[in-house]
C-alpha cells in the first residue's frame, strides 16, 4: 500500500499543475522543487521544535509563497521563457539539497518515524498507510474541485485566454499577472503538500527522491492527462505509477537505475506530444445554459486626444488626432500607412481605450457567451447584443464575420468609451455588414467613441462622422 499513496501524493503534486499547465497553456517545470519545500520544509521545522502538523502546514503555505514568488517572475515571459526559468529552478534546488546537507541530510536525506503518533487538540493519531491512504485522497478530492470550480468561473476564462492569445486577453482586462501568481501559488501549495506527505509516508526526505526528473513525470502526467475531469486523473495516475516501474523493468537490462528512469522520463514526454491531441479532442468546456438579461445600456460621454503621436519604429510622424464622444472616425489609406500601428499606439496603457485586431483573434476554447463574460469581467454592465450572434450564444463554429462581430462585442462588453475597430467589415457577408452597421450607429447613440479602420468606403459613406486620410505616418487629408 505504501507504494499506492506515495503516488497518490505525486497525483495531488500533479493536479495543483492543471490550472496552470492546462488552462494557462505555461510549461511549469519547477513541481519538483515545490515538493522540496514541503519535504524538507516539514523535516526542518520540526527539527526546530514545532508540532509536525504544525510544520507541514508551514511548508505549504512557504511552497505557496515560493510558487507566487515564480509566478511574479515569469508572468510577462513568454512560454519557452517560462519554461527554461521554471526547469532552472528545479535545478538550483537540486543543487542546494546536494550542497547543503546541513540542510537535506546529504545523501541519506533526513529521517523520522514513518509510523509516528501525531498529537491534535481532540485525539491522537498514528500514521499509518492507511491513514496517508486517507490524507491523499482528501488532497486529491481538494484539487479536483478546486480545478473544477477553476474551469467554470473567471479564473478559468482568463487563463484560457492566456493561454490562447496573452495579446487579446490583456486587450481585454484581463489581470494577467494577477492570474499567473494565483494559479503558480496554487500548484505550488499541492507540491508541497505532496513532498510533505510521502515524506511522513516513508520517514526519508532525501534529495534523490526530489531530482528535476521528478518535475518531468509530473509534467508529463499534465500533458497528458490534460484538463479532463475524469479522464486526466486516472491518464495521469497512470503515467506517475508507469515511469518509476517501466524504469524498475529497464534497469534489469544493465541500466544504472538513475540511467533507467531518465530514459523512460524522455519516453514519457515524447510519448505525450502524440497523446495530448487525442485527449485534448475529447475535452468540451460545458457552457452555462442560458444568457441572464441584462439592463439596458447607459449612454456614456468621453472625448480623446493625442497629441505628437510617434512609434518606436517610426512609422507615425507625429501628428495629432481628436475624437469627439458619440463620434465614428473612419480612419482610411493604403496598405503600409500606419493606420494598426496607430490603433496600437493608441490603446497604449490607456483604461479607456480598448481595440480590435486585424488578425483572427477567436479565443476559440470559449463560447461567445463565455467570452463577453470574460470581457465583463467581474462588472455586471450591460452588453451590447449582436443579433447575429444572440442565437449562437454557445457556438464553437463561427464564420470570419461572425468572428469579426464577436471581436466588437468583446471590446463593447468592456465598458471601455473609446473603442478602436481594425476592419471589422473583412471577411463579412451583406447581412452581416448589416449588422455591423446597426451596431456602429447604435454605439454612437450611446455615446461611445469610435475610431474605425476601413478598406471598404462604401461602409465609411455610411457610417462615418469624420474621415482622416493617412499616408506614409503623416495626415493627408
Amino acid at each position: 500500500m505504501t507504494d499506492l499513496v506515495f503516488d497518490l501524493y505525486l497525483l495531488a503534486a500533479a493536479l495543483g499543475l492543471v490550472p496552470v499547465v492546462a488552462f494557462a497553456g505555461l510549461p511549469v517545470l519547477s513541481q519538483s522543487a515545490f515538493l522540496a519545500v514541503g519535504a524538507i520544509g516539514a523535516m526542518q521545522l520540526e527539527r526546530a521544535g514545532l508540532p509536525i502538523g504544525s510544520a507541514v502546514l508551514l511548508s505549504i503555505v512557504a511552497g505557496g509563497v515560493l510558487g507566487a514568488l515564480t509566478g511574479w517572475l515569469v508572468a510577462a515571459a513568454p512560454p519557452p521563457r517560462v519554461a527554461l526559468a521554471t526547469w532552472g529552478l528545479a535545478w538550483l534546488t537540486a543543487a542546494v539539497l546536494v550542497a547543503a546537507p546541513d540542510l537535506s541530510g546529504g545523501t541519506q536525506g533526513l529521517t523520522r518515524p514513518a509510523e509516528d503518533r501525531v498529537a491534535t487538540p481532540l485525539f491522537e493519531l498514528t500514521l499509518t498507510p492507511t491513514v496517508h491512504l486517507v490524507v491523499a485522497v482528501i488532497i486529491i478530492v481538494a484539487a479536483l474541485v478546486i480545478t473544477e470550480r477553476i474551469r467554470r468561473g473567471p479564473v478559468g476564462r482568463d487563463a484560457i485566454a492566456i493561454r490562447e492569445d496573452r495579446e487579446v486577453a490583456a486587450e481585454l482586462g484581463v489581470p494577467i499577472t494577477q492570474r499567473i501568481v494565483t494559479l503558480l501559488a496554487l500548484a505550488a501549495a499541492f507540491g508541497a503538500a505532496g513532498g510533505a506527505g510521502f515524506t511522513l509516508l516513508i520517514g526519508i526526505a532525501a534529495p534523490a527522491d526530489l531530482s528535476p526528473l521528478l518535475a518531468l513525470q509530473l509534467f508529463a502526467a499534465v500533458i497528458v492527462g490534460g484538463g479532463a475531469p475524469i479522464a486526466g486523473p486516472l491518464l495521469a495516475f497512470a503515467v506517475i505509477a508507469g515511469i518509476p516501474r517501466a524504469a524498475d523493468l529497464l534497469s534489469e537490462t544493465g541500466l544504472s537505475s538513475g540511467a533507467a528512469n531518465g530514459v523512460m522520463t524522455a519516453a514519457a514526454l515524447v510519448a505525450c506530444l502524440w497523446l495530448r491531441p487525442h485527449v485534448a479532442a475529447r475535452i468540451r468546456r460545458k457552457p452555462p445554459r442560458h444568457v441572464p438579461p441584462g439592463p439596458g445600456p447607459e449612454r456614456t460621454s468621453t472625448n480623446f486626444a493625442a497629441r505628437h503621436i510617434t512609434d518606436p519604429l517610426g512609422i507615425l510622424k507625429g501628428f495629432d488626432i481628436e475624437l469627439a464622444s458619440g463620434e465614428i472616425h473612419a480612419l482610411v489609406g493604403p496598405n503600409g500607412s500606419g493606420k494598426t500601428t496607430l490603433l496600437r499606439v493608441l490603446s497604449g496603457d490607456d483604461e479607456r481605450v480598448v481595440r480590435t485586431f486585424q488578425r483572427p483573434a477567436p479565443l476559440a476554447p470559449l463560447t461567445p457567451y463565455e467570452q463577453v463574460l470574460l470581457a465583463l469581467g467581474d462588472d455586471p454592465m450591460p452588453i451590447l447584443e449582436l443579433t447575429e450572434l444572440a442565437d449562437r450564444a454557445h457556438a464553437t463554429d463561427l464564420g470570419p464575420g461572425e468572428e469579426r462581430l464577436l471581436q466588437i462585442a468583446r471590446t463593447v462588453a468592456t465598458g471601455a468609451p473609446v473603442l478602436l475597430l481594425d476592419e471589422p467589415a473583412a471577411g463579412m457577408t451583406e447581412g452581416e455588414r448589416e449588422t455591423l452597421l446597426l451596431v456602429l450607429l447604435r454605439l454612437k447613440d450611446l455615446g461611445r467613441t469610435v475610431l474605425v479602420v476601413e478598406h471598404d468606403l462604401d461602409l465609411v459613406r455610411g457610417i462615418a462622422d469624420r474621415v482622416t486620410r493617412l499616408e506614409a505616418g503623416r495626415v493627408r487629408a
